[in-house]
């Protein structure tokens, strides 16, 4: 999302496009762990508590960053400069979050967790 915000070229409608499928992507990855939490046992759970802490941190941050996203996509004159910065924190956050289930996985003796990188 980050280059279609970025330079000259910025296109409201391709950023507003790509900020839906990011949601939905999100919305995905948020059913993932739905289920994952589903399917721990408590022992896992609580083994695993910190990182699932720091995990719905960045579901948080993701959450905050598409509404001030929003706020900015929406306006008839949108300022790509807010966009681009809601882009790399929600990059961050989404990294973050991957990197804590592969952690989780390693800790739980896992070898590969389910991992698609969000574009």
């Amino acid at each position: 999302m980050e280059q279609t915000t970025k330079g000259k070229t910025f296109n409201i409608n391709k950023a507003r496009q790509q900020r839906d499928q990011l949601r939905n992507e999100i919305r995905l990855m948020e059913e993932e762990h739905n289920r994952f939490i589903q399917e721990t046992n408590d022992v896992q759970q609580l083994k695993t508590k910190e990182r699932i802490s720091n995990m719905e941190k960045e579901r948080e941050r993701l959450i905050y960053s598409f509404l001030e996203m929003d706020q900015e996509i929406n306006k008839p004159n949108p300022d790509q400069n807010p966009i681009v910065k809601q882009a790399r924190e929600m990059e961050n956050a989404v990294t973050k979050w991957q990197s804590e289930y592969q952690h989780i996985a390693s800790e739980m003796g896992i070898e590969k967790m389910k991992e698609e990188p969000i574009e």
